[in-house]
């Protein structure tokens, strides 16, 4: 739902994926005559991504938010989102290796109409780029169809927010006096069978430049989401998750300074991030593509030369053994027969020797002649 593969889609494949977040808690607060009260906060994001198998190693994303909103509020319905551009140079390794790496461009247009908003990632009302390298390794495959799969991103991102407002919407907001900048870590485990498949990811932010003081969710995040996916057929899998907080609870916004309101408070007993979030996501495969070549390698191409020499070395072989056990017993006759100048004792223990030697060599030869008869069978 949120790592990305080290792995490129192929050659001209189409992929359609969809996704949705939903949100939803109690605040409870005190009214003005000390009556306790509280309203339902909700908040929901819909969106959609294309990714475009362009070459073997290039793979061209499109991802539009569709909308955004949030209750109780007004003006807090936005449509369309923000768009995000990416360009991943991937499936980078030998074609035989079950580990990848590949590294992404991201982009990040403006086009929505509210930034900076509450139980949201921060965002910003300006074209925002960053990179990040992906890597990912499935032992029981070169390519990760199924079996155990993992990833791990590592990325960086720049809002290029400098000289904005805080919040886009008020004429009176602070300006951002240095551009907000952040390190974007992750990693996930996922058991892949041919129908079903459980994982689990750990997401992490970790602000290097964090937002200005009166910006919403400028807190240092750690999400861990577990879920799981169904491949209905090889073009339709759906995938769920459920997001747990385990850092960034602490709302670190500063809405009031010196007698001045810098951010207006939403809701009293709701952080600004989440504790949890349930996500679901489609993915329709348009097009499949075509997989990339495979380049035969020198270690291949002489483990099948040593294969096509394999029978033929055999039949050799049994035909060597059989000519040195003939020559083994024509020696050993030769020898028996006493052909030498050396005294009757001295010939005799020399017999000895050569036969018992010959005798060793010729069993042993016998057998491995047996041996190869069982396996040729």
């Amino acid at each position: 739902m949120r790592i990305g593969s080290a792995w490129n889609n192929y050659r001209g494949s189409l992929h359609l994926i969809t996704r949705g977040r939903f949100y939803s808690a109690r605040d409870v607060f005190t009214g003005v005559n000390g009556i306790e009260s509280g309203v339902t906060v909700w908040d929901s994001q819909t969106s959609a991504a294309l990714y475009w198998g362009v070459a073997d190693h290039l793979e061209m994303g499109l991802m539009p938010i569709i909308s955004q909103k949030r209750h109780p509020g007004d003006g807090h319905f936005d449509i369309p989102g923000d768009m995000l551009l990416s360009a991943k140079l991937g499936s980078l390794g030998a074609a035989t290796w079950s580990f990848k790496m590949a590294l992404q461009m991201d982009l990040r247009l403006p086009l929505g109409g509210t930034h900076n908003i509450p139980l949201n990632p921060y965002s910003a009302a300006s074209i925002g780029y960053g990179g990040t390298a992906l890597f990912s390794a499935n032992p029981d495959s070169a390519r990760p169809t199924g079996g155990l799969i993992w990833d791990v991103n590592v990325g960086y991102f720049n809002f290029n927010d400098q000289g904005l407002a805080v919040t886009d919407n008020r004429a009176d907001s602070a300006v951002i006096g240095k551009s907000t900048q952040q390190i974007v870590l992750g990693g996930s485990l996922c058991l892949q069978g041919k129908k079903f498949g459980l994982f689990m990811e750990m997401f992490g932010v970790y602000f290097l430049q964090p937002p200005p003081a009166g910006a919403y969710t400028r807190e240092n995040s750690i999400y861990v989401s577990p879920g799981f996916t169904f491949r209905f057929n090889p073009y339709i899998t759906v995938s769920s998750s459920v997001d747990y907080l385990v850092l960034g609870a602490a709302d670190e916004t500063v809405y009031e300074q010196d007698g001045i309101v810098l951010a207006e408070k939403p809701w009293q007993t709701i952080p600004n991030l989440p504790d949890w979030r349930f996500s679901f996501g489609l993915s329709l495969k348009l097009a499949q593509g075509k997989p990339p070549k495979i380049h035969p390698k020198v270690e291949k191409a002489t483990k099948a030369k040593v294969m096509q020499q394999n029978e033929p070395t055999k039949a050799k072989s049994r035909k060597e053994k059989e000519r040195d056990i003939k020559m083994l017993e024509e020696r050993l006759k030769k020898k028996n027969a006493g052909k030498s100048k050396d005294t009757e004792l001295q010939r005799e223990e020399k017999r000895q020797r050569d036969r018992e030697r010959m005798e060793a060599l010729l069993k042993k030869l016998r057998q491995d002649l047996k041996k190869d008869s069982a396996e040729k069978k």
